[in-house]
């Protein structure tokens, strides 16, 4: 169903709201999963202190603009679940991690297209480069 253009705002005022607050952000491909799937997802994802969400990249993109994520706004591509991160900067991360390799293990790898994109951390006690070199994933930091 298309969106008009005050669910879109919505959309991005919310997402906006999310992100100002966030401690990280995890995006990852969600293409395969069923509904039931995603359903399990979003209850860990609560249950975890973690925010999840399918929006149009480009609202995603116009949400994080003047916030600490606003760096990956020209690499979000291709259908992504947006996971932040509300209580614990590593809980998105985790979460990406456990459902990815539950359900591989119970589907056969058809979700392995689950894969985390990215993590973008800030309020760590780890630098960006230490986050780069042990997990090998982007970040942005507000310098």
């Amino acid at each position: 169903m298309a969106l008009n253009q005050s669910q879109k705002a919505e959309v991005v005022a919310e997402l906006a709201q999310v992100a100002k607050g966030a401690l990280s952000l995890v995006a990852a491909e969600y293409a395969g999963l069923t509904v039931g799937q995603l359903t399990d997802l979003r209850k860990k994802a609560r249950a975890s202190g973690v925010y999840v969400k399918v929006a149009k990249n480009t609202l995603v993109a116009r949400a994080v603009e003047g916030t600490d994520y606003q760096c990956v706004a020209d690499a979000l591509t291709g259908p992504l679940l947006y996971a932040f991160s509300k209580e614990d900067p590593g809980a998105a991360g985790r979460l990406a991690k456990e459902f990815a390799k539950a359900n591989d293990a119970a589907h056969k790898g058809n979700v392995s297209a689950f894969i985390t994109h990215w993590i973008l951390a800030r309020e760590l006690d780890t630098t960006a480069d230490e986050l780069f070199e042990a997990y090998g994933l982007p970040i942005c930091s507000a310098d």
